[in-house]
């Protein structure tokens, strides 16, 4: 039986259900009725009184994300967490102060993004044990604040940048990049000449690139979004001559590198080379500037770059410079 009480401007709602105790404060007194009434028939249930957080994260981690196309990397941190220890709160008491308390933990040992992602990983995890297998109440996560936004970067690429990370990586354009730090130098080079995200680019297979073809392009099946599908014109400079380089190697797909170890060899690439702001990523940010200087239309650049919010497009990734601003 549920006891329900006001204190304050709050209703603390109190539980007892086969020596188990649950407790929790609402803003009104109907939802600390529906929570008691909920969690009172959870607790019956048998087993549900018996689940900690680490089963939500295992049977995400099994069951949902093999469906997705990021799930390896999704299903690897839930099971990582699942040694944490809030995977040892059971699932009759998890509340949002739980993972407060793991947020302010988190924080402090990793970025505030990283953070931010994770947080949106678990919600998912506890939205479908609350919507689907019925395993608890609500989702705890959804009182909980996420980190504060970092504001977005700005970073360009310099083609002397290019050529120091190319000379560096042991990449000679021209030639097939024979190492797998060549070929990440390489990726990056496309990267800058093509807009293209880094798995877009891992991803590649033979069968997509088309530079015989006049004008040449390539096909992009998968992408970050439904909408990143798309065909990409090779126009800009560059482009072409790195895919000959690296198609030369025979490889498929065509720059034999998986996410894991393009992190890697980028990481120990701008030790080499001393540059400590780069990140892969901001090539995006150049592909799509340079893009931007061939097609003014926002709706056409769109379309090439495979991004859908326009105004995400022309205020993060589209940063000219004061030159190429002062150019008519």
């Amino acid at each position: 039986m549920a006891h329900i009480t006001r204190r304050g401007e709050r209703w603390f709602a109190q539980l007892e259900v086969k020596g188990q105790r649950s407790a929790k404060s609402f803003d009104t007194k109907a939802e600390a009725r529906e929570w008691s009434k909920e969690t009172e028939r959870l607790l019956r249930g048998g087993s549900h009184a018996t689940r900690t957080v680490r089963d939500v994260f295992e049977r995400y981690a099994e069951k949902e994300s093999p469906r997705k196309k990021s799930g390896k990397g999704e299903a690897k941190r839930l099971l990582f967490y699942c040694r944490d220890p809030i995977a040892t709160v059971p699932l009759y008491a998890v509340n949002a102060s739980h993972f407060s308390a793991w947020r302010d933990r988190r924080v402090e040992q990793v970025s505030d993004s990283t953070v931010r992602r994770d947080m949106n990983t678990i919600s998912s995890a506890f939205t479908t044990a609350v919507n689907e297998w019925k395993w608890l109440a609500e989702n705890p996560l959804h009182k909980v604040r996420r980190p504060a936004d970092h504001p977005p970067r700005f970073r360009r690429v310099s083609e002397d940048e290019i050529a120091k990370i190319n000379f560096c990586a042991g990449y000679t354009p021209g030639t097939p990049p024979e190492s797998g730090t060549a070929r990440t130098a390489a990726a990056f080079t496309l990267a800058c000449r093509s807009a293209m995200r880094s798995g877009e680019i891992l991803y590649m297979l033979r069968e997509h690139v088309h530079i015989l073809h006049k004008p040449p392009w390539l096909h992009i099946p998968r992408g970050k979004t439904a909408a990143a599908k798309r065909d990409v014109p090779l126009i800009l400079d560059g482009a072409v001559d790195v895919l000959r380089d690296v198609l030369a190697l025979g490889l498929d797909p065509v720059f034999g590198l998986t996410p894991g170890r393009r992190d890697a060899l980028w990481r120990k690439l701008m030790k080499r080379a001393g540059i400590t702001d780069l990140h892969f990523h901001d090539s995006d940010h150049e592909g799509i500037s340079r893009y931007a200087k061939l097609y003014p239309d926002v709706m056409r650049l769109a379309k090439v770059v495979g991004r859908t919010d326009l105004k995400v497009l022309l205020t993060v990734y589209y940063n000219p410079t004061i030159e190429e601003l002062s150019k008519i």
